[in-house]
């Protein structure tokens, strides 16, 4: 058996003689009790004083039915699937067996057809018989990682400011495949790659790998800069004999870099584009304009000369 590699010949005889034990190798041995490690038929001859010869038999068999196993698919630990049982299973042998499950040392893990593992790496299973002791050859199983994440970037489309010229923006993100995506904006979620934004705030990105369970954030702040100069225009004196020429004041308006001033007649021709008051001769409707230069916010007003 693969317990037992070698047996003893139990040869006897009545009286002593000349033993000689012949089977099926071209070995002959000379004593009654010979160790043998092949099967088959021995003969044992004994030679006598009295020249007589007595010959008998004896057959050896072997028990040697090598079990066979298998350790199962190769498989992932996930974010999602932190254990994994592992099952071995028996493909040929005798009832009478045990299991067992080793790691890449060596060292056994288990000693049943089962094994809960956490760790990633190279795993065996083999089966012994418990009637002849033989031995599986071993069955690998590689139980892998797959943890990667995600990628969350987010892009802006034109940038992250809302301003009077930007009033909304694009954001989108990779759009990788088996992930899903949620942006969540004052605690309502939207699902897909991409959202557009018309209000400032914090943004958050949520991207899920539906096949590993893995997820990951990224967050972003959307400013509004959005903010329209103010004007003070005061009430024009009235136009006449004794007043031709009345002053426009906007001298009360905003005053800062990056404003541009423009003054129109009630047909919008321009007439000045320096100053904060003006002198008109001709009564009607005359607006007033400041615009923001940097971020494109613009307020009109208009005074009427009578």
């Amino acid at each position: 058996t693969c317990a037992q590699p070698q047996v003893q010949l139990n040869g006897t005889s009545s009286e002593s003689g000349i033993y000689t034990w012949t089977g099926p190798t071209t070995d002959t041995f000379y004593i009654l009790n010979p160790l043998v490690d092949v099967p088959g038929v021995y003969f044992l001859t004994v030679l006598y004083d009295n020249a007589c010869i007595v010959k008998d038999s004896m057959t050896i068999t072997l028990d040697d039915d090598i079990p066979t196993v298998d350790a199962g698919p190769d498989t992932f630990l996930t974010c999602a699937i932190t254990e994994i049982e592992l099952i071995g299973t028996q493909l040929s042998g005798s009832s009478d067996v045990r299991g067992e499950w080793t790691d890449e040392s060596g060292n056994i893990l288990s000693n049943s057809f089962n094994l809960m593992v956490s760790s990633p790496g190279r795993y065996y299973f083999q089966i012994i018989d418990n009637q002849n002791a033989c031995r599986s050859p071993r069955d690998e199983i590689i139980v892998g990682l797959n943890d990667e994440a995600p990628d969350p970037t987010i892009y802006a489309d034109p940038s992250l400011i809302l301003d009077c010229v930007v009033e909304e923006i694009l954001l989108s993100t990779l759009d990788e495949d088996n992930v899903t995506y949620t942006w969540t904006i004052d605690r309502e979620n939207f699902d897909g790659p991409v959202k557009i934004i018309v209000d400032s705030g914090l943004v958050l990105l949520t991207a899920y790998n539906t096949v590993n369970g893995c997820d990951s954030t990224n967050t972003i702040n959307v400013e509004d800069f959005t903010e329209y100069p103010f004007i003070e225009l005061e009430d024009p004196e009235l136009i006449n004999c004794y007043n031709p020429v009345v002053s426009i004041d906007a001298n009360g308006s905003q005053r800062s870099n990056g404003l541009d001033i423009e003054w129109r007649d009630e047909n919008g021709n321009i007439f000045n584009q320096e100053d904060y008051e003006v002198q008109v001769s001709n009564p009607g409707i005359y607006y007033f304009q400041l615009s923001d230069s940097v971020i494109g916010c613009t307020t009109l007003d208009s005074a009427i000369v009578d």
